[in-house]
């Protein structure tokens, strides 16, 4: 009866020093269920990261192009607006004035050929210009281009009070996410050609 005991107690300590095979297999499998987690969640606050930070981006963008138009407006002399160009001069203080060319081209939005909205594709665009004694139930272009150059008229330029951006882009996105399509409305008080 010793002897099965002792042999009982030898085989319980053969046991207690070492790890079975299924031990370790369990364990491996719960260690990987808890870095499959935590890996998702890193992944998942990255890309919540990064998307905040884009937005932040855009926001600050959207922010400056509303500046810079305004100021634009406000300060610059119209010299000629076209639905997709605005030729302006604006003085500066101590020397000669500078000529602002804004541009909305196939796929963006220029100032001085420096694209504005980096962050995003321009899908489509145009300048509309409003001004005094307007006839607001007729199409504005037909009213400030008589000639159909594509220009508005000489005559029309000093009437200009206020010159509405509208841009439709789309926004670039972290796959697997599609894009979104956006629109700007942004409007600018003119001082006009004098």
């Amino acid at each position: 009866m010793f002897s099965v005991a002792a042999s009982s107690l030898g085989l319980e300590m053969n046991r207690s020093r070492g790890i079975t095979l299924i031990e370790l297999i369990v364990a491996m499998v719960i260690a990987g269920i808890v870095a499959t987690m935590v890996s998702g969640w890193i992944v998942h606050t990255a890309r919540q990261t990064t998307a905040s930070q884009r937005r932040d981006d855009r926001e600050q963008e959207w922010a400056l192009l509303r500046n810079e138009l305004f100021q634009d407006g406000s300060r610059g002399q119209t010299l000629e607006l076209s639905k997709t160009a605005w030729k302006l001069i604006r003085p500066v203080a101590g020397r000669d004035p500078d000529t602002i060319e804004w541009r909305i081209e196939s796929d963006r939005l220029t100032r001085n050929q420096r694209q504005k909205l980096s962050l995003d594709t321009l899908v489509e665009g145009s300048f509309t210009p409003h001004f005094n004694g307007m006839d607001p139930e007729r199409d504005v272009w037909s009213q400030a281009d008589r000639n159909f150059d594509g220009l508005v008229d000489p005559e029309i330029l000093p009437k200009l009070d206020l010159l509405n951006l509208d841009v439709v882009f789309r926004r670039a996105v972290i796959a697997p996410m599609p894009p979104s399509i956006d629109t700007l409305h942004l409007h600018a008080p003119l001082q006009g050609p004098g």
